[in-house]
């Protein structure tokens, strides 16, 4: 249990807006003018308490974020939201920290920092936090407090108690929309509630359902969607009259709920379909939900005059999960209903069935490279995650089942990643060849050139070191060379068609191995010069995806010169322009998760695909998250494909986005019209500036449209 707060922390700030916090903090007064018109636009709680979590981070500079919560006044406060703790639950430790059985306390805002001396017990507070500085501001509702928004630094400066005011005044601009939606609960609970039950509607289902994938995908979590089906009801109602159908579903629906946790939402979608969402649950808690569903249906036909009347009804039972089986709502909702289609193929009372699809080949996987994904959304803690992922984009350049990247240390080679040797992914993980010992991987370090071996009789006078798992004789081997010195190899085996590498995957792989030898160099400084390691590499890796898809190349430096000469245009500070510079070279850092396959087809993506890649923004954002560079802006990241009427892929109208996402935005359709794609050819500059021209104001934000068609016409005409 964490010690209480002593009393000299605890701070009583007014909301008003003191004249000296406003002349401190000049620069955030629009903000919060926004704040107040934004919240007027809110729908639900839920995208209030995101948006004040969200702007919180442009109000005060914070590493973490967290909003506590009581629903009702006798409750005990929970964790409603969180931000950069990881795992999300890391942040539950909060509640014990700030409230204890202290309910006052939450009245008032409270300020700790570990530099001067906070005391033993506040000390003990920062030390469990793992934080250097916190700040808190109470959120009332109905004159009465109800949350608490919690900032944690976990390194300086230190919040001040202005910062702690300034906090105050943000929370208190939030309070209007938050007491307006709960006083709009009982109609708002009529339009997402299915009367017979009492339950969520169909509608609701689906806006929750975005929302918990969402959430999922900022912290790294599954979710799983269960569809349930009363079969044959239809035909009960008809034979026993409506009302007695309507009974049956009430009771199962009451029954239903009774096997779901309180995180879980349950709905009815239609007259008898009945859908769960378990968040932060994968394919064995569906296994146990669908059990609970059909002991569920048992208690509901239990006596025997309804066992007698529903002889004919029974359950169909489908589950899908995030990430496994599917990575949006539409592909979720589309594997469930898939398998419920499977599960009425059983017959009986109790048929349960668990995606796959019949057809393997429709699955999400061969939209999105797992492994690469899986690394995008983890946060980034070494250079190794990055070696990883250029190890995974050579799979992309030469179609190999296997390759294993060595790196020089001292007078080993070290096998540092290693992907299709079977068993655990990092198998041979630190696997060390003395550079003395006579081996393929020597040999071509000595000789500083590619080695391609086509059929076993190009092996003779090679020291051959094969284990188990090679299909054939063919492989290659290509030494990472910067000037004079080989930095490591990178080694490819077993062709995916079964046939002999050729000179055409050499070529292929030759800018992937440029990419990789510059990464080893930087990684040299990643201890003394961190912050340049990283920039680079993560530079190298946009360089490498774009070379692999015709008419992308140059794509995203393009976008970043662009975005910046606009940004420079429309009068922003040369730490803006920097800002947005830098974020627009790795805009598209999330397509890193995709297969090259699907981004360098000869056709427009179809509708599923389309929705899959439409997540590449929050894949770049979470991936970027912690990653220490401090002129990167993830919000512009992030929301680089909104549109100013709500029409792009988050749907965040133009007064939710921030200008540097709308610079970006109109610079990256710009570069795009402007190049040739596999499905189309190049659109001619005119073409695009009039395209952009005429969709401002709908698509795009005016100002920014003409001051890049201001830019776009100097270079032309200085061409």
């Amino acid at each position: 249990m964490f010690p209480a707060i002593p009393e000299e922390y605890l701070l009583s700030l007014g909301a008003e807006l003191t004249p000296e916090v406003a002349a401190r903090y000049a620069d955030k007064m629009n903000l919060l003018l926004k704040i107040q018109l934004l919240g007027r636009n809110l729908g639900d709680l839920d995208a209030s308490f995101g948006l004040l979590l969200d702007l919180g981070r442009e109000v005060l500079p914070h590493d973490r974020a967290a909003l506590l919560w009581q629903d009702d006044a006798d409750d005990a406060p929970r964790l409603r939201e969180s931000r950069g703790f990881s795992p999300a639950d890391a942040a539950k430790p909060l509640i014990d920290a700030l409230l204890g059985d202290d309910r006052p306390a939450m009245a008032r805002s409270v300020l700790l920092s570990a530099t001067p001396d906070p005391g033993p017990d506040a000390g003990a507070v920062l030390q469990r936090l793992g934080a250097a500085s916190l700040v808190t501001a109470p959120l009332y509702s109905g004159g009465s407090v109800a949350g608490h928004l919690v900032l944690l630094r976990d390194r300086g400066p230190a919040f001040t108690r202005d910062e702690a005011h300034l906090l105050r005044v943000f929370a208190f601009a939030f309070e209007g929309a938050i007491d307006a939606l709960l006083q709009a609960d009982q109609p708002r609970a009529l339009a997402f509630q299915d009367s017979p039950t009492g339950l969520f509607n169909r509608r609701y289902c689906e806006q929750q359902l975005e929302r918990e994938l969402d959430r999922a995908r900022r912290n790294n979590e599954p979710v799983v969607l269960v569809m349930i089906e009363v079969e044959g009801l239809a035909a009960f109602q008809q034979a026993h009259g409506h009302a007695v159908g309507e009974d049956l579903l009430v009771d199962v629906a009451r029954l239903l709920g009774r096997a779901c946790r309180k995180s879980d939402t349950l709905a009815r979608c239609h007259a008898d379909h009945f859908a769960a969402i378990l968040p932060k649950t994968g394919k064995e808690g569906a296994a146990i939900f669908a059990r609970r569903a059909f002991e569920a249906f048992d208690a509901a036909i239990g006596d025997e005059e309804r066992r007698g009347l529903v002889g004919g009804v029974s359950l169909a039972i489908s589950a899908a999960a995030y990430p496994e089986d599917a990575f949006s709502p539409e592909t979720v909702i589309e594997a469930c209903l898939s398998g419920l289609a499977k599960a009425r193929e059983v017959r009986g009372q109790r048929h349960y069935h668990q995606y796959p699809m019949a057809h393997p080949q429709e699955r999400d996987e061969d939209l999105l490279d797992p492994n690469r994904a899986g690394l995008l959304r983890a946060p980034l803690t070494d250079p190794r995650r990055l070696l990883k992922l250029f190890a995974r984009l050579c799979l992309e350049a030469v179609p190999a089942d296997r390759v294993s990247v060595m790196v020089r240390e001292g007078g080993d080679l070290v096998v540092r990643v290693a992907y299709g040797f079977g068993g655990p992914e990092e198998l041979a993980g630190e696997t060390r060849i003395p550079l003395t010992q006579r081996t393929i991987s020597t040999w071509v370090s000595q000789r500083k050139e590619p080695l391609l071996v086509g059929k076993s009789g190009d092996m003779a006078g090679l020291p051959i070191n094969r284990g188990d798992g090679y299909r054939g004789d063919s492989f290659f081997s290509y030494p990472l060379v910067a000037g004079e010195e080989v930095l490591g190899i990178a080694h490819f085996s077993n062709r995916r068609d079964g046939g002999p590498f050729t000179r055409e995957d050499l070529a292929r792989f030759a800018p992937v191995a440029r990419a990789i030898t510059r990464h080893l160099h930087l990684s040299r400084s990643f201890g003394t010069a961190q912050e340049a390691f990283l920039r680079d590499s993560l530079f190298e890796l946009v360089d490498v995806l774009e070379q692999q898809v015709p008419g992308m190349e140059g794509h995203s430096a393009g976008v970043s010169r662009l975005a910046a000469a606009v940004a420079r245009r429309l009068g922003l500070d040369p730490a803006a322009v920097a800002s947005i510079q830098l974020s627009g070279r790795l805009h598209d850092i999330g397509k890193v998760g995709y297969r090259g396959t699907v981004l360098a087809q000869g056709r427009a993506l179809n509708p599923r695909e389309m929705a899959l890649t439409q997540r590449h923004p929050l894949l770049a954002w979470k991936f970027l998250e912690g990653i220490p560079l401090r002129q990167l802006d993830r919000d512009a990241i992030l929301y680089h494909h909104e549109r100013e009427d709500g029409s792009g892929y988050l749907h965040k109208p133009g007064s939710e986005t921030p200008l540097s996402s709308k610079i970006l935005a109109a610079a990256d359709v710009y570069q795009a019209l402007t190049a040739p794609r596999p499905y189309r050819p190049a659109v001619s500059p005119d073409d695009a500036a009039r395209y952009l021209d005429d969709h401002k104001v709908s698509l795009f934000e005016p100002r920014v449209v003409d001051a890049l068609l201001s830019v776009v016409r100097e270079t032309q005409g200085s061409a």
